[in-house]
């Protein structure tokens, strides 16, 4: 998906309503990946899981021009190593080429083989105060 300048794109928390849609982008990203045989998550599984009590994860839904676009999933973590918290974000779904242009073009770094991406130090502190 290509954004251009004039289109409105909002970000905003997902709710118990968007399980289904989710649970779509869930099935897409996987059969990207090859790997559409292992997803056991359900809509109902990702209604408890993600907005039940005492859930530690935090969906968010991207909107363009009012139409879903995307979602991501971020919890946050702790590295003993470094003794401070962090964010991890799980998912970022919006389509993967412009997405890995986007982690590559604010200074995060592909990792493993299921290519993760971090970013932190000065990257994170030039995004913060381009973006926030």
């Amino acid at each position: 998906m290509h954004i251009n300048r004039n289109q409105d794109v909002l970000i905003r928390p997902a709710n118990i309503d968007d399980s289904l849609l989710i649970h779509g982008y869930v099935k897409e990203l996987a059969e990207y990946e090859r790997s559409g045989d292992q997803v056991t998550a359900t809509v109902e599984s990702i209604a408890a899981s993600m907005f039940g009590p005492d859930t530690p994860v935090r969906p968010l839904i991207a909107l363009v021009d009012g139409e879903p676009a995307g979602f991501a999933v971020y919890f946050f973590n702790y590295s003993t190593w470094q003794g401070k918290k962090g964010l991890y974000l799980e998912d970022l779904y919006v389509w993967n080429r412009p997405a890995i242009d986007f982690y590559l073009s604010i200074g995060a770094k592909p990792k493993n083989e299921w290519i993760r991406y971090r970013m932190d130090g000065q990257a994170l502190i030039d995004f913060a105060a381009q973006h926030g």
